[in-house]
């Protein structure tokens, strides 16, 4: 299972976003193979919020100079995870694995 370490939280992506538009947000910073986790409601449906998970501490202090920036019409908040908060994503969503990332 994945740690919080070298992860982001997204806030107020659009419930149509890709996993495309979420790496051209973050061109620029190496993401982790499988390292895009959409968050889903108990129907499946997106909720605007992900984690991505970086390949490191510079790629991360790098994506979150992309804070308030926008995807779309939407603007992106961005939050530092703790491991605990990351545990807690996958024991809820019923961790399987992540969508293919790079597609």
């Amino acid at each position: 299972q994945p740690t919080g370490n070298c992860a982001l939280r997204l806030r107020g992506l659009p419930y149509s976003v890709t996993l495309r538009d979420i790496e051209n947000f973050f061109e620029g910073s190496q993401i982790c193979r499988d390292g895009i986790h959409l968050v889903r409601n108990h129907q499946g449906k997106l909720t605007g919020e992900a984690y991505v998970e970086f390949r490191s501490d510079d790629d991360k202090r790098s994506a979150l100079r992309k804070q308030n920036n926008r995807i779309g019409s939407r603007y992106i908040e961005l939050f530092h995870v703790s491991d605990e908060e990351f545990s807690r994503y996958f024991s809820h969503q019923d961790y399987q694995s992540p969508a293919r990332y790079p597609p």
